[in-house]
């Protein structure tokens, strides 16, 4: 599978140790640093870490397939530009054995936009002692102020994505089908769970 926003490589690193073959790949370089340390500590001998934008996958791997591709960790949202979200998911699907599968996931912006935000504090990825609220909201930006049990604070600004909208450009791209997960369960009520994990397949 290829993890194409590994971040600190959480998902890799993870993936990895439950005997999935992971390539791990981001645009940022100090990421990279971060994901290659997390693997050196954790014993993951066998990861492939790959610079790679979003929108040159295609040029970066060239003839590979995979599996699955993920985009975790809210990451889809970091893109701002349609034109670009539309190039990405396009550069994914092509990247994809026959039956391979996307999974992409995103905080429920539909409930922070239409309802407010709240929380049940289920960010697995960030510990369970981060205080996540937002600083700044409106429809195409949010940023998100992270508060650390050492006080160390970090402010992150994403776009807003609603689920339906990242639903049509993933059968846009070609996906033959996809499904909705809130929070991980199969059936969820629209606006309840904290994340949503979309697995579109090819």
């Amino acid at each position: 599978m290829l993890d194409i926003a590994c971040g600190t490589g959480y998902h890799a690193v993870t993936l990895s140790a439950e005997g999935f073959q992971v390539t791990a790949s981001d645009g940022a370089p100090s990421m990279l640093v971060r994901t290659r340390e997390n693997a050196r500590r954790f014993g993951i001998d066998d990861l492939r870490i790959v610079e790679a934008e979003w929108t040159r996958l295609g040029e970066v791997f060239g003839g590979e397939e995979f599996d699955a591709v993920i985009c975790l960790g809210n990451a889809f949202t970091h893109l701002f530009d349609e034109g670009d979200r539309v190039k990405a998911l396009g550069e994914i699907y092509r990247l994809l054995t026959r039956e391979g599968i996307a999974i992409i996931d995103q905080r429920n912006y539909d409930a922070i936009l239409d309802n407010g935000f709240s929380s049940k504090h289920q960010s697995y990825y960030l510990g369970e002692n981060v205080a996540v609220r937002p600083e700044e909201l409106r429809e195409d930006l949010l940023t998100m102020r992270y508060e650390y049990e050492d006080g160390e604070v970090h402010f992150l600004t994403i776009c807003p994505i609603r689920q339906e909208y990242v639903t049509r450009l993933l059968l846009g791209a070609g996906f033959r089908s996809v499904k909705r997960y809130g929070d991980f369960a199969e059936i969820y009520d629209f606006y309840e769970p904290d994340f949503v994990i979309q697995v579109a397949r090819k």
